[in-house]
């Protein structure tokens, strides 16, 4: 088989992974449950918009400061702090009407929290249950960090839920027992695995054809 014939193969399927990747809906449009160590079925992460989230409850009662300087051992696994748009993305992803309560959003607030954990422990009786997270509003470092937050609320005759997001004076040093962080870590798309992979397997080839020249 010609040399130039192999690479006119490997063009065509670089060509139609790339139609794959742009015609098929990404796995991760699904916020889904993911384990920090794999089989261990800790359910510590959501893996939503190719992003690795950590749950809040991990975080909460820390710093900015002191997650950077690496408590938990989450800056060393790889995490760092959410953007604003990172945040809204994945409340929109979660199914939110963002900053508006209401009963449609119920149902959704209730599968966040169950995901994420809550971090502010509910009264007694239950009538709220919410939670709260920092992020970087422009993910760069700085002293200002912003909050979000999301609830369930016990209305009649229906329940109500509520994600919001808005601008906060939150320093580096200040501490809440009742809030955490959003830490995120970036995972490998699918597609570029496998066209990775492609490239490998046509570096193979090369070899091969060289060899046998």
């Amino acid at each position: 088989m010609h040399f130039g014939y192999i690479q006119r193969i490997a063009t065509l399927c670089s060509a139609g992974l790339l139609s794959l990747m742009i015609l098929i809906p990404s796995a991760n449009a699904i916020p889904t449950e993911i384990d920090f160590v794999p089989g261990s079925n800790d359910h510590l992460l959501t893996r939503s918009g190719g992003l690795d989230w950590l749950d809040l409850t991990q975080t909460r009662g820390q710093s900015v400061a002191d997650v950077l300087a690496g408590f938990g051992g989450w800056s060393t696994a790889g995490f760092g702090y959410a953007t604003g748009s990172q945040v809204t993305a994945l409340l929109t992803d979660f199914g939110f009407t963002i900053n508006t309560e209401s009963n449609a959003d119920a149902s959704n607030a209730a599968w966040f929290l169950q995901r994420f954990g809550a971090t502010m422990p509910p009264p007694d009786p239950p009538d709220i249950i919410q939670t709260f997270g920092i992020f970087s509003p422009n993910g760069v470092p700085s002293e200002i960090y912003s909050l979000a937050l999301v609830h369930l609320r016990a209305v009649d005759p229906l329940p109500v839920g509520l994600a919001q997001t808005y601008v906060s004076d939150w320093g580096r040093d200040s501490t809440n027992s009742s809030i955490g962080s959003f830490l995120v870590r970036p995972v490998p798309e699918p597609g570029t695995l496998a066209i990775f992979g492609l490239g490998l397997a046509g570096l193979g080839l090369m070899r091969r054809r060289r060899k046998t020249a």
